[in-house]
């Protein structure tokens, strides 16, 4: 399922934990697009908080893609930049589990995105 996550920040070990299954959605995300011929790229911006975490290339477009755990939550700063990127016609998708990884990948092949 391609879902938006409700608001909230988490911290403390809690947040390791966290940490570590986001990164193992990271990761299933880069292998999928690269399987199906994209490029999954590591999105940064020095000195701005909040962007989301890769930039996608697939068949001409591009797409922002913000990746979480199962229960994680995106913080104040990642809610703000999702809503300035949609005022401006740009989507941010957010992603927490490799089930939503899946879906998005069909959508992204089957050309509905």
């Amino acid at each position: 399922m391609v879902d938006r996550v409700a608001l909230g920040h988490q911290g403390g070990d809690y947040a390791e934990v966290q940490e570590m299954r986001e990164r193992k959605v990271e990761d299933y995300l880069r292998q999928q697009v690269m399987r199906a011929g994209g490029l999954c790229e590591k999105h940064v911006s020095p000195g701005t908080w909040g962007v989301p975490d890769r930039l996608v290339t697939y068949q001409g477009k591009m797409f922002l893609v913000e990746l979480k755990s199962p229960t994680g939550t995106l913080t104040n700063h990642q809610i703000r930049d999702h809503q300035m990127r949609l005022l401006r016609g740009v989507t941010v998708y957010v992603l927490n589990s490799k089930e939503a990884v899946d879906a998005w990948i069909s959508k992204l092949e089957g050309k509905e995105l």
